[in-house]
């Protein structure tokens, strides 16, 4: 039977930048760049996972925005993931600092998109820059749309 993983990722932004956090990569050993990200756990909402992500990788605590997207990525692997996108914009200049808690994540910092694109060989997944031109393009999807039932 098939079935897809299910993940959340976070774009976080304050100030014009954006977090991104450094870990290394299970299958290949490589040092790589993603959004804070993860797959949904037992017993939790898309909206706390992204939450729990959020805080394990970085040490933040803030709720999502608003949705930026959904993704399909059939990975090389032959794993087929699907992600849904959160934004988090944290008002102001100042950046929060970045605290990691989880200890595979190698570091946590802030990014211009010029860094990022910089980057981008050593980027984990193609939906990170999808998520930036999303945010740049000022698509968002409300919150409200996410229901939770349990039976």
């Amino acid at each position: 039977m098939f079935k897809p993983n299910v993940t959340v990722a976070c774009l976080v932004v304050c100030d014009n930048s954006f977090v991104l956090v450094k870990e290394k990569d299970k299958q290949t050993g490589k040092t790589v760049f993603n959004q804070p990200a993860g797959h949904l756990e037992a017993h939790e909402n898309l909206m706390q996972a992204c939450c729990r992500e959020l805080f394990e990788e970085t040490g933040l605590e803030f709720e999502p925005n608003s949705l930026l997207g959904i993704h399909l990525l059939e990975a090389s692997n032959q794993t087929t993931y699907l992600r849904f996108s959160f934004l988090l914009e944290i008002p102001g200049t100042q950046k929060p600092h970045l605290f990691p808690q989880d200890r595979e994540i190698l570091s946590a910092r802030w990014y211009s998109s010029e860094e990022i694109i910089a980057l981008r060989s050593q980027l984990r997944s193609p939906m990170i820059e999808a998520d930036i031109e999303s945010y740049r393009l000022g698509q968002r999807a409300d919150l409200a749309l996410f229901k939770t039932y349990y039976a």
